[in-house]
């Protein structure tokens, strides 16, 4: 929910957005908070970015919508780090962010204010004196917002593209369970830890669609598993629930990731009790619950401390965008 920090309420016309046309699509619940995280940006600059606050609705009565200079500077917002706008007078004084997350923002605030002005012209009659005016308002709004959407190659946002073979090698060589240079103590996490990775590197997995990974999408006799959609599944007791955003599909194990994997289960998962109650592959230490987002995030972190030779974005998603299909260190020659 987006709320209204005057009221306590949910915002009124987010929410009926996000329900009619977010929600509506099937849309992940991180992908319509990513929407919001956006919207607020809207919301600032009605609220208090202008001399006086600005009230949509009494423009819409009027056949009016927004200028090109308010169109400018909201843009403008939707370049700089959202967290500090509130704090600093000067925009030009705020760090900017990416053009991915600018051009995200520009596109979602571009169809929300779209959706609102002609919901608000689909109550009134065709006749209104200010029907006409506001129908080429939302166009020449749209056109403006479209043309200002940055334009980039995906590939020029990457900081990396990968692992060298060298890095691969000293990655599986740092998190082999038996290795001196393992920087975990305990018997479960280097297990775990070392099937994490091994299991990211060898399928091209991402966070979401390893973190979803139930012991039953895995079929031990056929030597495959399922990649599956399970959003907002009833039986995942996270609050940031990782998802899984590419297609199903089912995916051949090579025998020696099944055999390890099924020492995994045996020997190491099993032994905490909260396990029992889940089906979910890889769980936290102590706890036995569903392994988190940021618990992944921090084994990688410590992998990085532990050796300076990786990249200083290393991360489930370097490693993702590692994988070539190639056999991993890992396996060697066992097929």
């Amino acid at each position: 929910m987006c709320i209204d920090s005057r009221t306590g309420m949910p915002h009124y016309w987010i929410t009926l957005y996000s329900m009619t046309q977010l929600r509506a699509k099937g849309l992940a619940v991180n992908t319509i908070t990513q929407n919001f995280r956006h919207l607020f940006i809207i919301l600032f600059f009605l609220e208090k970015h202008s001399y006086e606050e600005i009230s949509l609705h009494k423009r819409f009565e009027q056949g009016k919508f927004l200028s090109s200079l308010e169109i400018q500077t909201l843009c403008e917002l939707c370049t700089r780090s959202f967290e500090n706008i509130a704090k600093s007078k000067n925009i030009s004084d705020i760090s900017s962010v990416d053009l991915a997350t600018t051009a995200n923002r520009m596109r979602t605030i571009r169809d929300y204010l779209v959706w609102l002005a002609k919901s608000f012209l689909s109550q009134a009659k065709s006749s209104s004196s200010y029907s006409v005016a506001l129908e080429e308002s939302i166009a020449f709004t749209a056109a403006e917002f479209t043309a200002k959407v940055p334009k980039f190659k995906k590939d020029s946002l990457r900081v990396h593209d990968g692992l060298t073979a060298s890095q691969l090698s000293l990655l599986f060589s740092i998190v082999d369970k038996k290795s001196h240079t393992n920087p975990w103590k305990s018997e479960f996490l280097r297990a775990r830890n070392e099937l994490i990775v091994v299991w990211l590197y060898q399928f091209g997995l991402s966070r979401g669609e390893l973190l979803n990974m139930k012991i039953s999408d895995i079929d031990f006799k056929s030597h495959t598993f399922l990649v599956l959609k399970r959003p907002d599944d009833k039986d995942d007791p996270r609050v940031n629930q990782p998802l899984v955003q590419t297609k199903e599909k089912k995916i051949q194990i090579p025998k020696k990731i099944v055999d390890t994997t099924l020492e995994y289960i045996l020997g190491h998962r099993g032994i905490f009790p909260e396990s029992q109650y889940h089906e979910f592959l890889f769980i936290a230490e102590k706890s036995g619950k569903p392994l988190s987002l940021i618990a992944l995030n921090k084994i990688f972190f410590t992998i990085k401390q532990s050796h300076q030779d990786f990249p200083h974005d290393f991360s489930p998603t370097v490693l993702k965008r590692a994988w070539s299909g190639a056999v991993s260190p890992f396996l060697g020659d066992a097929i």
